[in-house]
């Protein structure tokens, strides 16, 4: 089997093993993230060690969900002349959480794990998830309310 289908094969049991049935399923920067709609969880599998690591996000314990972006700044040269021009070096969903503990972030972009030119289709699936993310946060605070 692929590498890739045993990523996919560690998520699928990852979430069954926590009671979750995910009904979307995304490729991040070094690893995989899954979501429960039901229950309304996002697991999260990285693949950076030997062995995967995975965590989870209720959205329930979650108040606000938002796009970070972080550069790093780097000398190029400009006709003879040096400038400082920055540069993407990672794109994230953040996680902001009810309790006050620190922030989580679930990396989509890094310049580690990606070319340059990923880098317009999966800003745009990160500020996808954002949106379809934060409509459910503001369902929740709804009915909570």
């Amino acid at each position: 089997k692929s590498r890739r289908e045993r990523q996919y094969r560690i998520l699928q049991q990852a979430g069954a093993e926590n009671g979750l049935s995910f009904t979307s399923q995304e490729k991040i920067a070094g690893g995989l993230m899954g979501f429960d709609n039901l229950g309304k969880v996002l697991l999260v599998l990285q693949f950076d060690g030997k062995r995967p690591s995975w965590h989870t996000i209720h959205l329930a314990s979650v108040s606000a969900c938002t796009v970070f972006t972080a550069y790093s700044v780097q000398p190029t040269a400009v006709t003879n002349l040096y400038s400082l021009g920055e540069s993407v070096e990672e794109v994230v969903l953040q996680f902001e959480f009810t309790d006050g503990r620190p922030p989580a972030a679930i990396p989509f972009y890094h310049v580690r794990h990606h070319p340059v030119a990923a880098l317009p289709e999966l800003e745009h699936k990160v500020r996808s998830w954002q949106q379809f993310l934060s409509k459910l946060l503001e369902q929740e605070h709804l009915d909570r309310a």
